[in-house]
């Protein structure tokens, strides 16, 4: 088996990022450049394999130096990434879609409910309870999010043991031929991220630490603010 769940995370500053978010969403650029933020504000750029849990029960999961996705509150993780990044009760940040798409949903048993559709490259979100803490009706956090889409499933049928056995070969499945729609992710997710699979795929977000939130009365952080919906989730 070699499949690899690997991510990546590095620490950049706005400098760094400018181009990729001018690309993906230039108004919010353009009013990132009006802040002319210093190197304090730093952001931090995270790379998620296809099929990788980047909530998991609502706690956000980072690379550590070695590239394996752990929850926030674990100890490989950076001091200093750990705590510009955890003021949202340990899940995501304000957040930046860099690249690809994400997905909100709730597991339930044998099923999931999107939460919001995909998120999109360019959509910010994640800001609605930091911008109003004292107003905020913080509902018990419970949903999951993944790189990629979680929604999905094959056309043809799956279920049908000998095809399974041949695509289990190919790639060395750790798992067995699915008896619900809930099971194809898995193939999807041991598929798009072995070795053997030539199409790597994966999804890029931007974390804003604290840094960014400690004066709001600022009148220069008003264009900011309005690029986060209080309604998304999460």
């Amino acid at each position: 088996m070699s499949t690899s769940f690997k991510g990546k995370l590095e620490k950049l500053t706005w400098k760094d990022v400018r181009a990729e978010v001018a690309k993906v969403n230039p108004a919010f650029a353009k009013v990132i450049d009006e802040l002319n933020p210093d190197d304090k504000h730093w952001i931090a750029k995270v790379t998620y394999p296809y099929g990788s849990l980047v909530l998991e029960r609502s706690i956000l999961q980072l690379p550590n130096k070695h590239g394996d996705l752990v929850p926030i509150t674990d100890s490989s993780l950076d001091p200093e990434i750990r705590a510009g990044l955890e003021y949202n009760l340990h899940s995501n940040p304000v957040s930046l879609v860099l690249k690809n798409t994400f997905e909100i949903f709730l597991p339930i048993q044998n099923r999931t409910i999107p939460m919001d559709g995909l998120i999109h490259e360019g959509a910010a979100f994640g800001a609605w309870r930091i911008l109003g803490p004292e107003k905020s009706q913080q509902p018990i956090f419970i949903w999951d999010m993944s790189a990629g889409a979680r929604s999905v499933f094959m056309m043809p049928k799956i279920t049908e043991n000998k095809k399974h056995l041949k695509l289990k070969k190919a790639f060395d499945l750790a798992v067995d031929a699915p008896q619900n729609l809930m099971g194809h992710w898995e193939i999807f997710r041991q598929i798009a991220n072995h070795s053997r699979f030539d199409q790597q795929w994966d999804a890029e977000i931007l974390y804003f630490p604290i840094q960014w939130f400690q004066h709001l009365q600022d009148k220069k952080m008003a264009e900011f603010l309005l690029f986060f919906p209080w309604f998304h989730f999460p």
